[in-house]
């Protein structure tokens, strides 16, 4: 798949991808394939799901290739990424195949660690699945929703260009809401799109330890 842009009526981009077939300007030989995916839900399933198999090592960094198929999806893994050298390697592929669900295979080859998922990718309203679940309904809480943008609000006021506080927030409650600010993106683009961890709420949040390393937010607050 390669990633390529196009207008519409009313000049936005729309960001999605293409198959090889119809990059190179050939018909495609069968109707009912997969030639084109929208860009924005094939990422964040990419990335959901590599945070599910490797959540040690962030998805940009460690995926080399995606292929879409018919029936299956397969995701080639940088070994770079994944471990420092040869010795430690098996161990790398044991946790991610400890991750694997049912169906799901991995193997060796070359520089990658592949990971095969049998299941046909389906996107609607902006969401992507694979066949056999039901699409993912959002879980929208304008609590954390307005959470988030607050504590933005208040970075943007009491922060320098490099997002250095300057002075504390004036309030106990506000000292406590602007650490949302310093989540992972990732965690919070999840809960203003409301694909938070299901039953996370401002409270937990508010009183949490939350650890300042962003893969051990993953490990505590991803859905």
């Amino acid at each position: 798949m390669t990633p390529t842009h196009a207008y519409g009526k009313r000049g936005g981009a729309h960001r999605y991808y293409i198959s090889s077939t119809l990059n190179r300007g050939k018909t495609p030989k069968r109707l009912d394939g997969i030639y084109r995916l929208p860009a924005l839900p094939t990422e964040r399933w990419v990335i959901e799901t590599l945070h599910r198999l490797a959540p040690d090592h962030d998805p940009l960094e460690v995926l080399a290739r995606m292929e879409v198929h018919e029936g299956a999806v397969q995701l080639a893994l940088k070994v770079s990424a994944l471990s420092e050298d040869e010795r430690t390697l098996p161990l790398a592929v044991d946790r991610i195949g400890r991750q694997l669900q049912d169906g799901e295979r991995i193997h060796e080859k070359q520089d990658a660690v592949w990971v095969h998922i049998p299941r046909r990718l389906k996107f609607r309203g902006g969401r992507a699945w694979l066949s056999g679940e039901a699409p993912k309904r959002n879980r929208m809480s304008q609590p954390l929703v307005k959470a988030v943008k607050w504590a933005h609000e208040l970075l943007d006021a009491n922060a320098d260009a490099n997002h250095v506080l300057q002075q504390a927030p004036p309030t106990v409650h506000e000292r406590g809401l602007i650490r949302l600010a310093w989540l992972a993106p990732d965690l919070q683009m999840a809960m203003l799109e409301g694909r938070q961890k299901p039953g996370l709420c401002l409270e937990d949040l508010r009183f949490a330890r939350i650890p300042l390393c962003w893969d051990d937010q993953r490990r505590m607050l991803a859905g």
